[in-house]
């Protein structure tokens, strides 16, 4: 996802209390509702940790928190925006107090990287989950909701808030449908199951796919990739390998073929 000069720049301006009152609430608004441009504000924080001396990287003990880190540094796109960022701050004429000890950022940066790459490697690829999740996370399977002659307050759109990545409003418009009696009730469930996904309550994501499981819609067995990518975006391994397990032991269901070679690349 590109993003253009202005946009690093607000982004480092929030991270730098830079901002106004009505700019940073209006961003904050924006951070709620769009993955991506959470995705992107993330990737700030990290590579703001390893270009900081006192606070270079967050350890927390744990090699699960370091495998999430590389996943973020190794994408195309981070470099992409490492460099610009680099490049936007060599520009700004900064306080001499906030470029102290410039000469050791470039040291501090090889350091975090050999430490990153060392945990990669005493570590195996296939539980680089985070990796995984972004290469089978398709929302474009998501069947359409589009139905011709609609009003602007049924399941329509619903979707047309979920393609402009307005999650917590699809959420809201999925709770009223679902109280109601719908024949595209099914759908309804996966579009808000998805869209708690991406406001990272998997609880409520959980629960949403379960009760399409446990329902007699024909595409009921949907809900078990679906739930599959919730562990997997957790980190949960074994949880995940269970449901797939499932798909796998179901040549009909769907995303079957991925199912088995998901699972292959877990075990």
């Amino acid at each position: 996802m590109e993003k253009d000069e202005s946009e690093y720049e607000l982004i480092a301006r929030y991270f730098n209390n830079g901002m106004t009152s009505e700019e940073q609430l209006s961003f904050e608004e924006r951070l709620q509702n769009s993955s991506s441009l959470r995705e992107w504000v993330e990737i700030y924080k990290d590579l703001d940790r390893v270009h900081d001396e006192k606070d270079w990287i967050y350890f927390k003990g744990d090699p699960e928190v370091l495998k999430k880190e590389l996943a973020l540094f190794q994408s195309k796109e981070a470099k992409v925006f490492s460099n610009r960022l680099k490049t936007w701050r060599q520009e700004q004429k900064e306080d001499t107090s906030k470029i102290k000890k410039y000469w050791l950022r470039p040291l501090i940066t090889a350091v975090a990287a050999t430490l990153l790459i060392a945990v990669f490697l005493l570590y195996p690829k296939n539980d680089d989950l985070p990796s995984l999740y972004n290469q089978y996370n398709n929302w474009n399977d998501l069947p359409s909701l589009t139905v011709k002659g609609t009003d602007k307050n049924t399941v329509a759109q619903l979707e047309r808030s979920f393609k402009s990545e307005d999650y917590r409003d699809v959420i809201k418009r999925a709770q009223v449908l679902l109280k109601t009696p719908n024949n595209a009730t099914p759908q309804i469930r996966l579009y808000q199951g998805v869209s708690y996904i991406e406001v990272a309550s998997y609880d409520e994501a959980i629960a949403t796919f379960n009760a399409l499981i446990q329902s007699d819609a024909i595409d009921f067995h949907k809900g078990y990739w679906y739930k599959a990518l919730v562990f997997l975006k957790q980190g949960q391994k074994e949880n995940c390998q269970k449901v797939l397990e499932i798909i796998v032991a179901n040549p009909t269901y769907f995303k079957h073929q991925e199912a088995k070679r998901l699972l292959k690349k877990l075990n």
